[in-house]
């Protein structure tokens, strides 16, 4: 299990260069907004914190870079928040679930940080338990106005960098000096789906391997 972290931990180690390297070429003033990555010993003490597990995906995430200032164009208008920002958020949220009373609940997960935040209150959160049937490790799409229809959207943080990647590679995304922004957000949805569809398959894949394999 460990020698597959590592693993992991390499390939979404080699995304997040590609990705760096994409920002700081054709969005310099993005890259420049974001902060310097945590130290093991502090993703240690945010996952304590937490509560619960973070994936090698987040893991590699927060050291590379600890979230963005307070530019909210990281992805689909959407921040990346620092580690401190994503607890505070977390904190909200459940705090506004305690808060429902009789009403119907918040349905916020504890297993959820969120790691991008948009203005309107719309977030993509790491699940750490898989809500739905779903994935540990999973990024769910959570619309602040209907919340109930949150959604899984990317079955790891390595899924997200590969579709997100695969996005700014193919020009769905442009920096126009100002603003990184999709400019075209049915095809990049689309490339979304495609993306997710092709991660089933792989997944399905292997286990099937493995179950052969007994």
């Amino acid at each position: 299990a460990q020698e597959m972290e590592r693993e992991e931990s390499s390939y979404t180690e080699s995304l997040l260069a590609r990705l760096d390297s994409w920002l700081r070429t054709h969005a310099s003033p993005v890259h420049a907004s974001l902060g310097a990555g945590l130290s093991e010993p502090e993703i240690v003490a945010a996952e304590t914190r937490f509560g619960g597990w973070f994936s090698p995906g987040i893991r590699a995430l927060y050291r590379w870079r600890n979230g963005s200032s307070e530019r909210g164009d990281f992805y689909l208008n959407h921040a990346f928040l620092s580690m401190e920002r994503a607890e505070r958020e977390r904190a909200r949220m459940l705090e506004l679930r305690e808060k429902k009373g009789s009403g119907p609940a918040l349905p916020w997960s504890d297993a959820w940080l969120p790691i991008f935040a948009a203005g309107t209150g719309d977030m993509l959160c790491f699940d750490a338990e898989g809500i739905d049937g779903g994935l540990s490790g999973q990024l769910v799409d959570y619309p602040h106005e209907v919340p109930e229809s949150r959604t899984p959207v990317f079955a790891d943080v390595e899924s997200w960098l590969e579709t997100y990647l695969g996005a700014l590679e193919r020009g769905l995304f442009t920096f126009d000096g100002e603003y990184l922004e999709c400019i075209d957000v049915e095809r990049f949805l689309a490339f979304v789906q495609t993306r997710a569809a092709m991660k089933r398959c792989r997944t399905q894949h292997r286990r099937t391997s493995r179950g052969g394999g007994d």
